[in-house]
């Protein structure tokens, strides 16, 4: 890469886009923040569904990249940060609104991604348990989850909402871990 390009912090710009794409989308659907519509909402709309693949293609292409590239010690996380990929692009691929078989696929995607989130962050929060603030970023995701898990079935609630708060957490606790993640073994 040139010099005159600053050096990257992968996971930062992995939030940056996914959040940048989730402002972009909820600027043209509105609608968004009081429906109760989680982040998938804007893979069925014809206007919103170029962001929204982009930003969350893009941003779990980084970390997966990140992964394979940097993380040498800690296998599992290496490994579940390089599934969100597939995960990721799963999810896309079977938007929940064609068919029960879509959406059932979409739903079992986005179960992962959570699930393969939470792990991730309570194996870093407890390697590195030196830190404060891996205990309440993962009280954050986790309490965020649980609000994601019951605002899944009624009309109104903020679905979208807390699986924004729940990514944030989650990219903060890679964010503020990644020395440690990146150590080289001896």
């Amino acid at each position: 890469m040139p010099k005159f390009f600053p050096k990257i912090n992968h996971i930062l710009l992995a939030v940056i886009i996914l959040l940048a794409g989730l402002i972009i989308d909820i600027v043209i659907r509105p609608d968004s923040l009081s429906n109760n519509s989680g982040i998938s909402y804007f893979g069925i709309f014809f206007n919103t569904l170029p962001v929204y693949v982009i930003s969350l293609g893009t941003s779990s292409y980084i970390l997966a990249r990140y992964a394979l590239r940097q993380i040498k010690q800690y296998k599992l996380v290496k490994y579940l940060l390089i599934a969100l990929f597939p995960f990721n692009v799963l999810l896309i691929c079977f938007p929940y609104n064609v068919n029960r078989f879509y959406g059932d696929i979409h739903q079992t995607f986005g179960v992962l991604i959570f699930v393969s989130e939470l792990l991730i962050s309570f194996y870093v929060s407890e390697k590195f348990n030196k830190r404060t603030i891996n205990h309440w970023l993962l009280s954050i995701e986790f309490i965020s989850g649980l609000f994601s898990a019951y605002y899944l079935s009624p009309t109104n609630g903020f679905l979208l909402q807390s699986q924004i708060v729940y990514q944030v957490a989650f990219g903060l606790i890679l964010y503020f871990n990644q020395k440690e993640l990146t150590k080289k073994t001896d």
